[in-house]
């Protein structure tokens, strides 16, 4: 019972180190993000490094696998905004390292956490600049004209940067709702 009890002890020291790891990330992901407008690729780096390390602890060989399904659901759910500059190369990867360090289940649930906080930020902007109309039909425009096969364009192209912000905010965010039981 002993052995048992050391082990599961160990077992949640590692887990607190990796999630304290994923914050700590997340957190420097975000305000290099917020200053710098990008998100290093080192920061990616360390965090992969951190999160394949993490499973690898925690479930054994296997852990591979755990991990490869947290990277692999962002790139393939939020590929497409990324196709369309909809979000930054830097925010999926982000999310990449977040549901690689979570697994696939959490990483889920902290994207959809990230896109809906994404999403009252963006409706919050929208009714501070009073533009929230107008920019609903620039979104209608712009969806009509990829469908009628118009030459491909950022959608980010007519967004005026105050309306901007860095979707770092909301995977933090989430990461911090994840961690305090929130989803």
């Amino acid at each position: 019972i002993l052995h048992i009890t050391k082990k599961r002890e160990r077992r949640d020291e590692v887990r607190t180190a990796a999630i304290t790891g994923l914050l700590c990330m997340t957190m420097a992901a975000m305000l290099a993000d917020l200053k710098t407008g990008k998100i290093p690729n080192g920061l990616i780096v360390a965090g992969v490094a951190m999160g394949v390390s993490y499973q690898v602890l925690s479930e054994g060989v296997a852990g591979v696998l755990v991990f490869a399904g947290g990277l692999l659901l962002p790139l393939l759910l939020m590929g497409g905004l990324f196709y369309f500059r909809m979000a930054g190369a830097g925010d999926i990867k982000l999310l990449c390292v977040t549901g690689g360090f979570l697994g696939p289940a959490d990483g889920f649930r902290t994207l959809i956490a990230s896109i809906l906080i994404a999403g009252v930020i963006s409706v919050w902007i929208m009714i501070r600049q009073r533009n929230f109309t107008g920019r609903m039909l620039y979104f209608v425009e712009y969806a009509q004209r990829r469908a009628a096969g118009a030459k491909w364009e950022s959608y980010m192209a007519e967004v005026p940067e105050s309306a901007k912000f860095c979707f770092s905010v909301p995977v933090f965010l989430s990461v911090l709702g994840y961690i305090g039981g929130i989803f």
